[in-house]
């Protein structure tokens, strides 16, 4: 029994690979030219693979930039968990948070940033998009919520958070400590 379960598996672990390099190659085309230019072919000639292979895959255009962005968002999801689990371990929230914004890779340019911007004007005009294009500031407003009671305060951090990480993709650098220094501003009053 173990026998006919192992090619099953390994074809299964091959599928996921090549979906996880399908996806890296839809945020690197959305990265370089827009949500707009993604096709099957280009996501197929960007991970170097059959023009055949992204439709064994995705089913259309739409599920390749969905599942993408999503992917894109909970990266973003996970990282605001470490933060909460170092917050948990005992770090002060403002520095953890503080590390966390200026460590992400926000540079012009970043695939991953570009991604979560784009599925922000997606979700403009796709309403149904919208949860998958907040998810990640949803669960940012969670985490800050469990230690300030002010939604007002809340709002005020994911908002300050998001508009560091759109500048830093535009060029602007942010440092650790003046990142540090507006939240605990935000966050104390």
């Amino acid at each position: 029994m173990t026998g006919d379960a192992s090619p099953v598996d390994g074809r299964r672990a091959r599928g996921e690979r090549r979906r996880e390099l399908l996806l890296d190659a839809a945020l690197a085309v959305i990265a370089r030219d827009g949500a707009g230019q993604v096709t099957h072919r280009a996501v197929a000639a960007e991970a170097g693979v059959s023009p055949a292979s992204p439709g064994h895959h995705f089913t259309s255009v739409d599920d390749i930039l969905v599942a993408a962005l999503t992917r894109a968002g909970q990266r973003y999801v996970d990282a605001v968990d470490e933060v909460l689990a170092a917050v948990r371990g005992g770090a002060d929230l403002a520095p953890a948070l503080a590390r966390a914004v200026a460590g992400w890779e926000v540079l012009p340019g970043n695939a991953l940033v570009v991604a979560e911007y784009e599925l922000y004007l997606m979700a403009a005009r796709r309403p149904e998009l919208a949860p998958v294009a907040l998810g990640w500031a949803d669960r940012l407003a969670e985490v800050i919520g469990e230690y300030v009671p002010d939604p007002v305060r809340v709002q005020a951090v994911v908002a300050f958070v998001e508009g560091t990480l759109l500048q830093a993709l535009l060029g602007r650098t942010t440092t650790v400590p003046d990142v540090r220094a507006t939240l605990e501003r935000l966050l104390t009053g």
